[in-house]
């Protein structure tokens, strides 16, 4: 059974027995390659990534509740909750694990749970919670039942906002406040004032703290504690170990650029040969466009924080020009992969044929089945690779995963999780591997100078997600682990085993990320898992029971003029041989005449 299932996914019988268990054991014991890896590079963010226990419902609760005991109703206002995590901040505690420093992340947490709660009638309140959950401050400045005290005399009002701030936990043990700025807030209401103390410890270098309290009438209405690590400090500490990526994000943009005007010369070349869908093409446009709208979505709190944060209101016009945007980079990622399809069909004949097969409905078909055991399971070594990489090289760095702790507050966190790989998926393999085929393909004709180049093109191409990393170790590593996924996964099998591999490595890589610093995650990355393997399964039954299609059977009908092409460009060259052998082999030699000529073969080809 065994033997019969490792010859139906490779499509073809191993040489050697060894050879047979060696494949056997790569495809069967993918899921312990994933489990290990997962185990790696949980371990290795969790050596230093803050934790977040707190949820998305739990902290619009907490923050509902803390409204209402100062008197603000919210039972039916909309609830906005978005996670904002400080980059250098992170790096900051990371260093410092003294008392103090542990003191201070009571009030200036390096992950903050931000809650909008807006009226609707422009009424809005913020809440802020640490990462357990944990109320540290609040702005009701935009309430007006909490803005229409009267002046009350400054010295009332500034003991008053000392009582406030001292009540945030830790906050009068670690800082001395001493004489604040006074302001008044006639744009908040004609009897408030702000109160801003700017306060350092000296057991926290490189780091300054702003403390705000306004106070409307005798009502406290604002408290806010802002921490701000010190530029040449973060550089001196960190930040050079970073430098260097700037580097490859500037060789990336360069790559990226060339690759977007090769691409829109060759889909237009291809045009004219009719050798290009421009239904295809529209239908991946609306495709990527609708996963990257759909991850917008449910993100939809990042956009009215970002509004918010911006000082402006919530308004929503903007939203068709993000839609118009995905569009743009839908079409873009689309002539990328229209532009190399053609020369990846002409060179590596076979290649397309279970993508084919896959646009046409079959995925439990022997094609689809095959791709997708053999790319998810070559991901899963890839991910245990890279997490032995981390652990020999002992990364520190989490700069990389800043982003990614916003998702557990998403409305719907696993559907941003695959929606938002839609871009890995498509722009890698489109960048990294079909357009340097097509240049390549017909422009180097050294097989081992076109490998070389191979390489260097998809490593480049793989710097998409390596040039968000915080050093050039782990940059260096997860490119190549990209790459060897592209690579590896294409030559091993095909194209949609590639695609397979780096959207299972991508997926398997955040989730393992996200059970690091929140528990809570954990739970749910056992259900991905088992959803995972069900889907293997079913693969696995497909690759033994499922139907095996030719590739003149589910490639597209535009495919066949690349045949058409390569006909008569072989009846040229055919042509060309046959005139060169009537020709003499050397020019008559004449006494006093010197005599050169040239033969050019026409550029079609008579009967005759």
């Amino acid at each position: 059974m065994i033997e019969t299932f490792v010859d139906r996914v490779l499509l073809r019988t191993p040489g050697s027995r060894a050879a047979r268990i060696g494949w056997a054991v790569f495809l069967i014991a993918g899921p312990l390659a994933y489990l290990g890896g997962s185990i790696l590079e949980q371990r290795g963010v969790g050596r230093n990534a803050a934790e977040v226990s707190v949820d998305r419902d739990s902290a619009r609760a907490t923050a509902q509740q803390f409204a209402a005991g100062r008197g603000i109703d919210t039972t039916n206002w909309t609830a906005y909750a978005s996670l904002d995590p400080s980059t250098n901040l992170l790096e900051y505690y990371r260093l410092h694990r003294d008392p103090v420093a542990a003191a201070a992340q009571s009030f200036s947490p390096p992950v903050t749970g931000r809650i909008l709660l807006y009226s609707g009638k422009s009424e809005r309140a913020e809440v802020y919670l640490d990462g357990n959950g944990r109320v540290y401050g609040f702005d009701f400045t935009h309430i007006k039942s909490a803005t229409a005290g009267t002046l009350v005399p400054e010295g009332q009002a500034l003991a008053i906002a000392r009582d406030s701030a001292g009540k945030v936990l830790n906050l009068t043990n670690v800082l001395t406040l001493g004489k604040p700025e006074i302001a008044l807030l006639d744009k908040v209401g004609k009897g408030c004032r702000s109160f801003t103390w700017h306060a350092t410890a000296a057991t926290l270098p490189g780091i300054t703290f702003d403390i705000v309290s306004s106070v409307c009438g005798v009502t406290p209405i604002r408290q806010t504690e802002t921490a701000a690590v010190d530029e040449e400090y973060a550089a001196a500490h960190w930040g050079r170990a970073a430098r260097p990526l700037k580097i490859l994000k500037a060789i990336y943009g360069l790559y990226m650029t060339v690759v977007v005007l090769y691409s829109i010369y060759l889909y237009a070349r291809r045009t004219v040969e009719r050798e290009v869908s421009h239904a295809r093409t529209i239908s991946l446009t609306l495709l990527v466009a609708a996963a990257l709208m759909t991850n917008f979505l449910v993100a939809l709190d990042e956009y009215v924080f970002g509004l918010v944060l911006a000082g402006q209101g919530i308004i929503w016009y903007p939203v068709a020009i993000v839609a118009a945007g995905f569009l743009v980079m839908g079409l873009g990622l689309a002539v990328a992969y229209g532009a190399g399809e053609g020369d990846l069909r002409e060179f590596y004949p076979g290649k397309m044929t279970s993508l084919d097969a896959l646009f046409r409905g079959k995925l439990f078909s022997r094609n689809v089945a095959r791709a997708a055991l053999f790319g998810t399971a070559y991901a899963g070594w890839m991910l245990l690779a890279e997490g032995l990489a981390d652990w020999a090289i002992h990364s520190d760095s989490f700069r990389f995963i800043s982003e990614l702790m916003k998702l557990p507050f998403f409305r719907f966190p696993l559907v941003a999780l695959f929606a938002g790989r839609v871009v890995t998926i498509t722009l890698i393999p489109a960048s990294g591997l079909l357009l340097p085929l097509a240049f390549l393909g017909r422009r180097v004709h050294r097989p081992t100078l076109r490998n070389v180049l191979m390489v260097v093109f998809a490593a480049l191409g793989c710097l998409l997600n390596a040039v968000t990393y915080g050093t050039m170790a782990t940059a260096l590593v997860a490119d190549a682990v990209f790459t060897a996924t592209l690579l590896g996964a294409f030559f091993g099998m095909d194209l949609l085993a590639a695609i397979f591999g780096l959207g299972a490595f991508e997926i398997a890589t955040h989730m393992a990320r996200l059970m690091a610093f929140s528990p809570s995650w954990l739970q749910l990355g056992v259900a991905v898992g088992a959803i995972g393997l069900a889907f293997l399964l079913l693969e696995a039954w497909a690759a033994l029971r499922g139907r095996e299609y030719r590739e003149e059977e589910v490639r597209p009908a535009y495919a066949g003029n690349i045949a058409t092409r390569q006909l008569m460009q072989a009846e040229l060259a055919a042509a060309r041989e046959a005139q060169l052998h009537l020709l003499p082999k050397s020019t008559p030699e004449v006494h006093g005449l010197f005599i050169t000529a040239a033969c050019v073969p026409a550029r079609i080809v008579g009967g005759d």
